[in-house]
Formats: structure tokens, sequence, C-alpha cells
């Protein structure tokens, strides 16, 4: 896949970490696949290789996927499409379209994916601070 720039402030899928910049999932070309058979990907706009104080991604979780996930950093996500229940200390709720899903470090969550679902996320620290290595790169 591969995609063009719009407009002066469309990326193309390139980040710039000094100017503003306006992305599309569709920019990405490298996406970091999370569970296959759940149809789960992760593609990083940016992170600290590309100079960013944060990480920035789009992901995308196949319907019927299940989720256990501990983040090692705070993030907020927006859903885009679709709906996601999360399970987290004891309780239960369904993050719907246009919502923010703010997740402290180091909490435990699962995630079930009713629907194709699609997020933007942000979160701080970076990926590469975080885990040692770019989210390309294991």
């Amino acid at each position: 896949m591969s995609a063009s720039p719009r407009g002066p402030e469309h990326s193309g899928g390139f980040f710039n970490p000094t100017v503003m910049q306006v992305f599309d999932s569709d920019d990405l070309t490298d996406w970091v696949t999370v569970d296959e058979g759940s149809r789960a990907y992760v593609g990083y706009v940016a992170d600290r290789e590309q100079g960013s104080p944060m990480g920035i991604a789009f992901s995308r979780f196949g319907r019927g996927g299940v989720f256990d996930l501990v983040f090692p950093y705070d993030e907020a996500a927006v859903i885009t499409k679709g709906r996601v229940t999360v399970e987290s200390a004891g309780s239960s709720f369904t993050v719907l379209p246009g919502e923010l899903l703010y997740m402290p470090a180091n909490t435990s969550a699962v995630f079930r994916s009713e629907e194709d679902t699609e997020a933007v996320g942000v979160h701080h620290p970076t990926f590469e601070e975080a885990f040692g290595h770019p989210p390309h790169r294991s």
C-alpha cells in the first residue's frame, strides 16, 4: 500500500516533529501484526526513532478479537470505528466511536472487539523507551 501527499499539510506517511501534519491510516505502509488470527494490527505514525516525544499510532482489531494487555505507558485512544468492551479492575464498559479511553500505565485490561474496530492512540513514554526497541522491530 502506498499513498501520495494530498497537500502540503498531509504527511504522505512521513512524520516530521517540527511541523503540523495530517495523517490518515491509509498513509501507513508498515503495520505491526499484534495477532494474525484476530486481524489485529498497529501502524505507528511516530515514535522516538522519528524524533517524537510520544508514540502516535493507528490500531485495527478484527471482530471477535480478545486481548489481555498491560500497557507500560500512559495511553489515550479514540475509537473511530466499531466498538470495544474493556474489563479492568473489576468493571466492564464499552467504548464507542468518538469516545476517548484513557489507560494508566501498568494497568491490566481485557479488550473484546465487538465489531471490526479502529482507534487512534497517543502514549507516553514512547514505545522505544518502554520496550527498548522501535515498534516495528523486536
